[in-house]
């Protein structure tokens, strides 16, 4: 969801077996396949984020400052490493418009 010309509020669902905190890294992936880290400047944040065992995840609130909003399609790729260390499965969204949003899972 576009806040404004600069910010974009992003919901992330979180889950891990052991319920362990978690740090994810989101980066934005260009058509043509060019990554850059999300600059995560509000919500919830990127570090010690809370889980829960069920299938549905911990809802957590990020938002994105960029200097220039992509208009663009782009797709967002997420990395998540727990407390002890362990990687968790990569994801990574379908391509979209920020304009259009991403429907909810």
């Amino acid at each position: 969801m576009l806040l404004d010309s600069e910010q974009v509020r992003l919901f992330v669902w979180v889950r891990d077996h052991e319920e362990d905190p978690v740090d994810i890294t989101i980066y934005s992936v260009s058509t043509g396949g060019a990554e850059s880290e999300l600059n995560i400047v509000g919500g919830h944040l990127t570090t010690g984020l809370t889980t829960l065992r069920e299938a549905s995840g911990q809802p957590h609130e990020l938002i994105w400052e960029a200097q220039d909003l992509p208009t663009d399609a782009i797709q967002l790729r997420i990395q998540i490493v727990d407390w002890n260390g362990a990687e968790g499965p990569e994801y990574t969204t379908a391509a979209f418009l920020l304009a259009d949003g991403l429907p909810a899972p």
